[in-house]
């Protein structure tokens, strides 16, 4: 016979696990306004408040209304009610059929009731819920002091069974957060999901999959266990946000990805001025259910943040997120906004930092390094002297000193820093192993490479590089696989086109190698890059008109915007020309492009590395033909 909560004799904890599995089915899944006043009245209940639940509250707290709302015109609860009774049958004949618990929401009134199936089944249920939370050995003391620390207001006992030890390393990905409020904000939901996978990374216990892999699952049904498995991850959180105004509800659900069980669901509700607040928290329960232990975001770095400040670095993640160079332009903007609102606001500082960096040397190049890197430099810097345990400005730092400042060692060493405070800092990984390609310590590059990977599994950059790493290290067969797999992955991208190329160069094989640059080049919208390879591949292949052309392409698109020189020097050096490819080489030394940082080991220039020229340009550089 179903009860009421306080009659039904289950925890509040049992409740909340049993509703995060409804509200993650098939059939509520794209159901906004149904999940909302499930979890309205199932809260209202566990809260003590089912006095509460009338229509008129319904139609304002769940629906909008506004005070003028009058029930016996405006059917909106009566009628979202009755669809809800359906979708809740569904998912008892559906999905649900084998649950241990079922909640109805009998007709006449909105207190839902509960009733237990099989009272040793739910038992075993929640109990099995608990069973991977540590890799070692943990006390029944300490297991029940995380229990309390995961639900302080539940009442009632919870009994521990031993465990097996979880997969190592311990791996989570966090999915994109569904976005409940009313009307959506995209943004808000995207970057409060980037907020937490920040978090989780820096407190260092957990390997936690980068955004750009998860996105892809923004807004698909795809079953929990196949998502695991292409991420290799022993764990997934997902849930939602929601808020208006004034405050901010993230509801969040642990699954177990071999087995797809819910392990623990929690709903954290906040004002809309403490954000940083709720990201910590959620961030710390779900490290203690994982690992039993956990390094808590310091408190400076979540309270006194002037709440517009903060709003305004979510957006500019939004927008920086996006990785093109109108977005960057855009995420400066309200990086700088946020820093306008808050001078001391670390994050910020070293999102400027991220920012610069990338228009001037991570792949886009649309800025010279001699305007944007001393200002990424700078804002790194800032970042640190406000907060010296960000892994980020760290890291930034090291790319620096690899790309503009030619110093490997400290390079080096500010990398592994980096990687010390956050480990799953992938592109870390990705930096590290192009300072190792550049000494010609080829497989410590691919190490990192392949560990850049598996914490991004789905990231187009990780997957070039690793491709790129094979392809430096002459494992030329395994270098094809890894880029057919990319470009069979996401076709449209300009850099699996554009190593393809330089495979096929190897071998010789011009005609496919131009093919695959030109394809490049129509996907890479004028970036300058693959044009240089279809220049020195046209330049191989004995089409010396056509190199020619491309290298006065390459000079016009430099009248509008920047064009690293070095790309010019590549064609000259397919051309045979060494005495243009060393004027343009001292051009790109004038405006330390990044791309000298690996002149020892570019194949393009092998034919002139005994030329005194080179060996002075190396000397000049501060690097040698055989580090």
């Amino acid at each position: 016979m179903p009860k009421k909560f306080s009659e039904s004799g289950l925890t509040a904890a049992q409740v909340r696990t049993h509703c995060a599995r409804i509200l993650a089915s098939a059939g509520f899944l794209r159901s906004k306004r149904q999940c909302a006043f499930l979890e309205y009245v199932i809260n209202a209940s566990l809260q003590g408040h089912a006095d509460r639940l009338k229509e008129f509250a319904i139609g304002v707290e769940v629906f909008g209304k506004d005070e003028s709302f009058d029930p016996g015109v405006d059917s909106i609860v009566r009628v979202e009610a009755s669809r809800l009774r359906s979708k809740l049958s569904e998912y008892y004949v559906g999905e649900g059929q084998n649950d241990a618990i079922r909640i109805t929401i009998p007709k006449g009134h909105y207190v839902p009731e509960f009733s237990v199936v099989d009272a040793t089944n739910v038992k075993r249920k929640f109990m099995a819920s608990w069973k991977h939370l540590a890799g070692f050995a943990v006390t029944t003391a300490v297991l029940a002091s995380i229990f309390l620390n995961l639900w302080p207001s539940d009442t009632g006992t919870a009994e521990f069974v031993d465990t097996q030890p979880i997969p190592s390393p311990l791996s989570i990905a966090v999915l994109p957060l569904r976005d409940w409020s009313q009307p959506t904000e995209e943004y808000f939901s995207d970057a409060m999901t980037d907020a937490l996978i920040s978090a989780l990374a820096n407190t260092g216990s957990l390997r936690v999959t980068s955004l750009t892999s998860i996105m892809r699952y923004k807004n698909t049904d795809i079953p929990i266990p196949e998502i695991g498995r292409v991420l290799d991850v022993a764990y997934i959180l997902e849930g939602s946000v929601s808020r208006n105004n004034e405050n901010v509800r993230i509801t969040a659900q642990l699954i177990k990805t071999e087995s797809d069980q819910h392990l623990w669901a929690r709903t954290f509700d906040r004002s809309a001025s403490d954000l940083l607040s709720v990201q910590s928290d959620v961030a710390d329960a779900i490290a203690r259910q994982i690992s039993g232990e956990i390094q808590p975001v310091s408190p400076s770095q979540v309270k006194g943040l002037n709440p517009a400040a903060h709003e305004a670095f979510l957006k500019g993640r939004y927008f920086y997120n996006q990785f093109t160079g109108q977005g960057i332009r855009r995420g400066i903007d309200f990086f700088q906004e946020a820093i306008n609102i808050e001078p001391e606001y670390a994050e910020a500082y070293s999102a400027l930092a991220s920012c610069h960096c990338l228009l001037a040397g991570h792949g886009l190049e649309l800025v010279s390094p001699i305007m944007a890197i001393p200002e990424a430099r700078s804002m790194a810097n800032k970042a640190l002297s406000i907060n010296p345990d960000l892994a980020e400005p760290i890291a930034f730092l090291g790319i620096i000193s690899f790309k503009y400042e030619w110093d490997f060692v400290k390079a080096e060493n500010l990398i592994n820093r980096a990687l010390k405070l956050n480990p799953s800092l992938y592109q870390a990984y990705v930096w590290h192993s192009q300072i190792l390609e550049a000494q010609s310590r080829n497989e410590e590059a691919l190490e990192q490479a392949r560990v850049a990977k598996q914490l991004n599994p789905l990231s187009l950059a990780a997957s070039l590089n690793l491709g790129w790493q094979l392809y430096q290290a002459e494992k030329y067969i395994e270098a094809k696989a890894e880029i057919d797999k990319l470009i069979d992955f996401d076709p449209g991208f300009w850099g699996g086109h554009w190593a393809k190329g330089y495979i096929y160069n190897q071998h010789k094989s011009y005609q496919n190698a131009i093919d695959a640059f030109q394809q490049a080049v129509t996907l890479g919208g004028g970036h300058s890059l693959p044009l240089s390879g279809l220049g020195y591949s046209y330049a191989l292949a004995g089409r010396h008109s056509e190199a020619r052309q491309t290298i006065a392409e390459l000079e016009v698109l430099s009248k509008d915007g920047y064009v690293s020189p070095f790309h010019i020097a590549i064609v000259y050096a397919g051309l045979n020309e060494p005495d243009l490819m060393f004027e343009w080489l001292e051009r790109a030394f004038q405006v330390r492009a990044r791309s000298l940082a690996w002149l020892p080991v570019t194949n393009e220039m092998k034919p002139y590395y005994d030329d005194p020229r080179f060996q002075s340009m190396l000397e000049r550089i501060g690097v040698s033909s055989s580090s």
